[in-house]
This record gives C-alpha cells, sequence and structure tokens, in this order.
C-alpha cells in the first residue's frame, strides 16, 4: 500500500512515494514528507540580446531560425495567397523550463492595402486565440515610441496553458511574438524581458500602405515573368477593390489569360469582386463580355451567374441565354444554377423550361437539387406543382442511379441520388420509390445511403423492415433521420418510448451536434439535468482519446419543457465549451446554459 504525488512543471517531473508499511490493516502514521515539499522559484534564465530585422528582444538563449514546414495540401502557388511572406521564425530555448520563445518577422506584399492597421491587427489577434479559449482573453492595446500593437493573453482550456502574444506592424514589416507556458512562467523575470525590453527601430516611411494597389496588380497579372504574376494572382485572395477601382478590373477582364479554363483562374477570381462592388455600368459590361468570350465556357458561364445576383432584372436574360446555348462543359455545373436557386419564384414560373434543361445529363443534378429545395420548404407551397410534373422529373431516374452507382464505388457524392431520395415522396409514385429505395438499401457498404433511402420509404409510406428499423434507431449515427421522418408524417408517437424520451433525445442531439463541431465522441453518457421553472437542460460527459490520453469534457442541450412530452425537432439547442470535465461539472453546465440562453 502506497500513496503517490506526481507533478510536472515546466520540463521537470517529480514524483512522491510513501509505502505504508502497516499495509492495509492501519492508515499510514501523520508525518510532514508531502507537506514539506515546495518549489523554488526558477532560476535566472540567460539573457541574449538578439537583433531580428529592426528590432532587437532579449531571449533566455541564443536563437535558432526554424525551417517552416510546408502544410498538408500546401502548393508553391499557396505561399502568394497571403498578404505576409518571406516568414522567418526565431525560437529560443528557456533550459530551466524547456519553453520556447518565439518571434516571427514577414514582409508585407507590396500588394497589400488597409484603411486601418488597428482594424486589421484586431482581426489577426483573434485568428491567434487558443481554439479553445475562454472568456478570460484580455487583448489589449501597447506602445513603443511610434510603434502601436496589440497584445493578446488567453488560456487554452484543453491544456491549461497561457498564451501571450504580441504583435505589430513597422511599415512593410509585420512582427509575431508569441510564448506558451504555464503561469508561473509568463509572470517570470524572463518572459517579462522577453516581452517588455523589445527595442523596435522604426522604419523610414516608404510603404503606403492606405493607397491602391489595383492598377499595380492589374498590370503585373499581364507580366511574362511567372513569380511576378503568381504573386499578383495571389494577391487576388486578400486584396479589397473598391468601386473607384471598377475601371481597372474592367480593362482587366477584357484581357485573355492562359488561366482561363481553371476555377482559380485571373479571371473568375475578377469576376467574384464585381458580386460585391459595382455600378451602372456593370450589367451592361458583362453581356458584352459574354458575347466577346464565346468558346470560353467557364468564363460564360461565371458571367452568367454573376449577372442575377448583382443586377435582378437580368433573371430573363439569363434564362433565356442559359437554355438557348449550347451545353456548356464545365467540371462543376453548380455555380450556373445559382441564380434558379436563389429563386425557386422564378422557376415555378418557368418550371416546363426547367424541366426540359433537365433532360441534359450535365445540368440534371443541379436541377434536381433545386427541385429538391421546393419540396422542402415550409408549407409545401410547390407539391401540387411538382407531382404534376412526375413523369418528366422521374423520366432518368434508374439510369441516373446505374450512372451515381459508379460515383458511390469510388466513393464520391453521389447527390443525384440524395436528390432524389427527396423528392420522390413528394412525385406519389410508391412502385418506383420502392424499386429505388430498395436497390440503395441493398448496398451495405454506405450506411448513411441506406439511412436516407429508409426514411424516404417512411415519409413515402412504404413497408418498413422490423430488423431494419431497429438497428437504425439504435445506432446514434442513424436515429434523428429515422426519427425526423417519421415525425415529418405525423408517426412520431410509432417509435418506441425510450427513443423519445426527452434525455435520450438530448443525448442524440448533442451527438450530432459534436460530430459537426469535432468529430462523433467514444462514449456519452447523461450527467443530470438543470431545470429552471418548467425548462430542463441535459447535462452530458463525453469523451475522445487524443495522444493515447483519454479525455472527458461536458456538454448540454435544451431547453426541454417537462410538461411537454412532445418533441420539437427546432427549439433545442445543444452546446459545448470543449473544457475538460471538472469535479464541479455542474458549475461548467450552468454557464453553458447561460450561454445557451443569452445567444436565444
Amino acid at each position: 500500500y502506497v500513496e503517490v504525488q506526481v507533478f510536472i512543471r515546466g520540463n521537470r517531473t517529480y514524483l512522491l512515494l510513501r509505502q505504508n508499511m502497516n499495509g492495509t490493516t492501519k492508515p499510514a502514521k501523520a508525518d510532514q514528507f508531502f507537506s514539506s515539499f515546495k518549489f523554488e522559484p526558477y532560476q535566472n534564465s540567460g539573457k541574449v540580446s538578439y537583433a531580428i530585422g529592426n528590432t532587437t528582444f532579449i531571449m533566455p538563449s541564443q536563437p535558432t531560425l526554424s525551417k517552416k514546414e510546408k502544410e498538408e495540401g500546401e502548393t508553391e502557388d499557396d505561399k502568394h495567397s497571403s498578404f505576409l511572406s518571406e516568414e522567418k521564425i526565431y525560437s529560443a530555448l528557456n533550459a530551466n523550463t524547456g519553453t520556447s520563445y518565439v518571434v516571427a518577422k514577414s514582409t508585407v506584399s507590396k500588394y497589400f492595402r488597409s484603411k486601418s492597421i488597428d482594424t486589421l491587427m484586431g482581426v489577426l489577434i483573434e485568428k491567434l486565440k487558443p481554439q479553445h479559449s475562454t472568456a478570460k482573453t484580455i487583448v489589449t492595446d501597447f506602445k513603443q515610441g511610434s510603434i502601436s500593437g496589440k497584445e493578446m493573453v488567453a488560456v487554452d482550456t484543453l491544456s491549461g496553458n497561457t498564451r501571450k502574444t504580441r504583435i505589430w506592424f513597422n511599415q512593410d514589416l509585420f512582427y509575431y511574438q508569441f510564448l506558451i507556458a504555464s503561469k508561473e512562467e509568463i509572470a517570470s523575470e524572463a518572459a517579462q524581458q522577453f516581452f517588455n525590453l523589445t527595442e523596435i527601430k522604426e522604419e523610414a516611411a516608404t510603404f503606403d500602405v492606405a493607397s491602391s494597389k489595383a492598377k499595380l496588380i492589374t498590370t503585373d497579372l499581364l507580366s511574362e515573368d511567372s513569380e511576378t504574376y503568381k504573386a499578383a494572382h495571389g494577391a487576388l485572395s486578400y486584396y479589397i477593390f473598391d468601386k473607384e477601382e471598377l475601371p481597372t478590373i474592367y480593362t482587366a477582364l477584357n484581357h485573355k489569360y492562359t488561366d482561363d479554363t481553371t476555377s482559380t483562374g485571373t479571371r473568375v477570381s475578377l469576376l467574384e469582386f464585381l458580386n460585391g462592388v459595382n455600378d451602372q455600368q456593370t450589367p451592361d459590361f458583362l453581356k458584352k463580355l459574354y458575347q466577346d468570350n464565346k468558346g470560353a465556357d467557364l468564363i460564360q458561364s461565371n458571367i452568367l451567374s454573376l449577372l442575377p445576383k448583382i443586377d435582378s432584372t437580368s433573371y430573363d436574360w439569363y434564362f433565356k441565354t442559359l437554355t438557348t446555348a449550347p451545353t456548356f462543359k464545365l467540371k462543376n455545373y453548380w455555380p450556373l444554377f445559382t441564380p434558379l436557386r436563389d429563386s425557386v419564384s422564378y422557376v415555378n414560373t418557368h418550371i416546363d423550361q426547367v424541366l426540359q434543361l433537365m433532360q441534359v445529363q450535365e445540368y440534371r443534378s443541379s436541377l434536381l437539387g433545386i427541385i429538391s429545395q421546393m419540396v422542402n420548404m415550409d408549407g409545401a407551397p410547390y407539391k401540387a406543382l411538382i407531382e404534376s410534373k412526375k413523369e418528366l422529373i422521374s423520366k432518368n431516374m434508374m439510369k441516373d442511379l446505374e450512372d451515381d452507382m459508379v460515383l458511390i464505388k469510388a466513393d464520391e457524392y453521389p447527390a443525384t441520388v440524395y436528390s432524389y431520395l427527396n423528392i420522390l415522396p413528394t412525385l406519389n409514385l410508391p412502385q418506383l420509390t420502392d424499386t429505388y429505395t430498395n436497390k440503395i438499401i441493398a448496398l451495405d457498404s454506405v450506411p448513411y445511403m441506406r439511412t436516407t433511402a429508409f426514411a424516404t420509404r417512411i415519409v413515402a409510406g412504404l413497408s418498413l423492415d422490423p430488423q431494419l428499423l431497429s438497428a437504425q434507431l439504435d445506432s446514434l449515427s442513424s436515429r434523428y433521420n429515422i426519427m425526423s421522418a417519421f415525425n415529418k408524417v405525423g408517426k412520431l408517437t410509432t417509435i418506441p418510448l425510450k427513443y423519445r424520451k426527452h434525455e435520450e433525445f438530448a443525448k442524440l442531439l448533442l451527438y450530432n451536434y459534436l460530430d459537426e463541431e469535432y468529430s462523433y465522441p467514444e462514449e456519452i453518457k447523461l450527467l443530470g439535468n438543470i431545470k429552471e421553472g418548467q425548462q430542463t437542460y441535459y447535462v452530458f460527459d463525453f469523451s475522445y482519446t487524443e495522444d493515447d490520453v483519454k479525455k472527458t469534457y461536458v456538454g448540454v442541450c435544451g431547453p426541454f419543457n417537462s410538461k411537454v412530452e412532445t418533441l420539437d425537432f427546432d427549439t433545442y439547442t445543444s452546446y459545448s465549451t470543449f473544457e475538460t470535465k471538472e469535479k464541479d461539472w455542474l458549475k461548467q453546465a450552468k454557464l453553458m446554459v447561460k450561454t445557451i440562453k443569452n445567444d436565444q
């Protein structure tokens, strides 16, 4: 029989062990072994003065230049997509604690413009917050000479560490200084020196951050030098054009570029800006641009998609052009039909032409998505219309399923299948619905599609396999879709009561919420509830294994009316701060309930 205490401090671990020589029959004699253990203050670390660019920092040791690791999926072009480049990261180790003191320096792109550096720093500070920070985050301003910056002190609730960060701009240079450590080290002399003894030498004003860079960008987009072109094209990722710069955009759009066939090409990117920045000349300019770009399918399709967004009187021009033009050859047809998704009332008025267009195989999936959207609308205003057109809508259904089987086997998303499954109950074609859904249910290897097909059978009023129904309800990953389908047709009470209990439904909702926020938890169980009058919030703990360590957190769902047995699928809220579960989990849960109520 032994007693053990373990402490982790900085880069050291301490273990204290006391053996009870009396075994388990008598308690150990009281002594001062554990209580006498005390931590001494950290010894003073080194004090190295080190210049990085035009700034001198006091570091605990000689810093080293770190090699920036390439992120997964990062391409050569990605390095131009930020207004910060040539990043250099320096880190110095505090040998007494094992903590790294880090400084990063970057150069601001010559294409960058900002009317307010202070606002920009506020945005950057938000991005630098720990993923699981709390209301304890404190952001303040600091000033050194004429240089102003932002300081953030935040606690990461998962690790328990404190992150202190300072950022500032000095003409075309950006500095980012941070330390992630315990509260003790954040308050230490080494940390105070690191942040407070920094000396900044102000650069001469050679960079006008507020001036327009539109002409510079569009000129460099025509450069034959590939690096110049890539840098200018990358600027389209962060530069924001204003109305005064529209003539420059128009001129650039009249040029043809070698990347006109790619969705991230120069002209596709420039066209996107016109959605937010345009004037009275824009509609006529776009119509002419469309006519001047015959054969450039991607450019023409983007013009078609854009024009009704900025000029609602252009819907007829858009639709007439779409229905009379040769079939566009595109990798993604979804954007081409955005105007119709944005105005299903226009689709309603032109339903026959839309259904005729749906006979074009390349367009069918996108148009079925719109019909599915109409079926889902509150009050079912288009139900009778959709049912009256069932022959045309279902004409290619079985053939499309054969084609989608290829996508399913390739583990690609079969959008057409989901649209048909959503539409079928409205079409009132029981025999076809039965055949279609059974073919999908037979796909044992695709559980999420089986669930959707089974839910379609519920809404369509078809027979259900009792064993499959039981299996679908038993699984938390499929139960919500099945319950929602029964609720849609007013048959929720036919589901066994154990699934309809408030606490069980709350558990299901929180489970799905966690998947959206992070991933499905490995375990989830009820801890208790919080009652406020007739309202009840249910509290759960849930766990994940992270770095081979099981970690448990707390989440809540509600409010449920304790006087009402029926379930409302639209009024309950699930929430978690992803803070590790504490002994007083009820206190944690009450704070989450307060957040839910404040957001309502």
